[in-house]
């Protein structure tokens, strides 16, 4: 057995991958989601209130 190889398998499984997609597209996202809006706009993106969401989820998973 690759020991080397083992004990990396083991640091990169705790490992989260997330993309940039969030901050990438935050203004485009902004500006959609308040075009003809009444009232106050919204301040975040729906895909940043989700990566918090399943930020929170994995934190209760380990």
């Amino acid at each position: 057995m690759k020991w080397s190889y083992y004990n990396q398998s083991l640091v990169r499984r705790g490992e989260i991958l997330l993309g940039f997609d969030v901050i990438d597209n935050w203004d485009t996202e902004l500006k959609e989601m308040n075009k003809d809006k009444v009232g106050e706009p919204f301040h975040y993106p729906n895909t940043f209130l989700l990566l918090l969401g399943y930020a929170k989820v994995i934190s209760f998973a380990i």
